[in-house]
């Protein structure tokens, strides 16, 4: 496991952690996984490792853009883990199921020719990618964003290395191998129940703050602007030149409501009314501390 994390501690506690969650029956923790990262980096034998240890018949394997399909949710249903390989990158824009099953809320599903049920999900989501997919819109986008946790895989396996074993995936599934992963997973569990939650690794958090910067054309719109371009500026003129750094850029601009909201929470903005040349107009200003 240190070598799959670079032998940066906190990235092995959460890996540790995140097979623990799979024992755990409750999903108050409110977290899903995306592993990441290109080329022979340890990804798959780490999913694979999780499969030998829960067993095939406790794991689902959907992809996230197949978990709102009607007689895919109910997969789910008693599951341990849903391990989605690969997943697509796809813009996926309705996630209220995801949201759902991530936070162990009740959602009906289908079996065909059966009667639908409902269900409290407890199957820990974990996916890995190599481009992650854009998921949500608007305040969903954010709301999201705090349930996901991305773990980035930076090692690389080659057979230049002089500890190279082109058959560890086998060796890991040995029961020596299995014994100890159980240990160490038991005491991840008991460090997350302890803490209300997941080791902090800051690998983790940046490749996050990445991710929503690379997602959010807002983001990217204030990244180019000085504050005069914004502070005391009419509310209409700053969406404006948004809209046209969409267009220029080739990205989809969300509507007034929505950028007017996600400004002033990202960027401890308000806006007020105000009177220029007699007329009343609404402006942005820095909110109260």
């Amino acid at each position: 496991m240190d070598k799959l994390a670079c032998h940066q501690r906190d990235l092995v506690n959460l890996l540790y952690e995140i097979i623990a969650y799979t024992f755990y029956r409750r999903n108050e923790l409110g977290k899903f996984f995306i592993l990441t990262g290109s080329g022979a980096n340890g990804k798959s034998t780490y999913l694979d490792m999780i499969r030998t240890l829960l067993g095939s018949k406790n794991i689902s394997s959907l992809d996230v853009s197949e978990l709102d399909q009607r007689f895919k949710t109910g997969e789910l249903a008693g599951k341990l883990a849903n391990i989605g390989d690969d997943i697509s990158d796809s813009y996926i824009k309705d996630t209220s199921i995801l949201k759902k099953l991530v936070t162990g809320e009740a959602v009906t599903a289908e079996r065909k020719g059966l009667d639908p049920f409902m269900f409290e999900n407890y199957s820990k989501l974990l996916f890995s990618a190599n481009s992650i997919p854009r998921l949500g819109k608007g305040s969903d986008t954010k709301a999201l964003n705090r349930r996901m946790v991305i773990v980035p895989f930076n090692a690389t396996f080659s057979p230049k290395d002089p500890d190279y074993k082109p058959y560890i995936k086998y060796d890991l599934r040995q029961e020596n191998a299995i014994k100890y992963l159980i240990v160490k997973s038991i005491e991840a569990l008991h460090r997350i129940l302890e803490n209300n939650g997941f080791t902090k690794s800051e690998l983790a958090d940046r490749e996050l703050e990445k991710y929503e910067y690379e997602n959010n054309p807002i983001l990217g719109f204030f990244d180019d602007l000085e504050e005069t371009d914004y502070l005391n500026q009419p509310t209409k003129d700053v969406y404006k030149l948004y809209t046209e750094y969409c267009l220029r850029n080739g990205l989809n601009s969300v509507s007034n409501i929505s950028f007017s909201r996600q400004i002033t929470s990202h960027f401890n903005l308000t806006s007020k009314s105000s009177r220029v040349n007699g007329k009343v107009i609404r402006i942005y200003i820095k909110e109260e501390e």
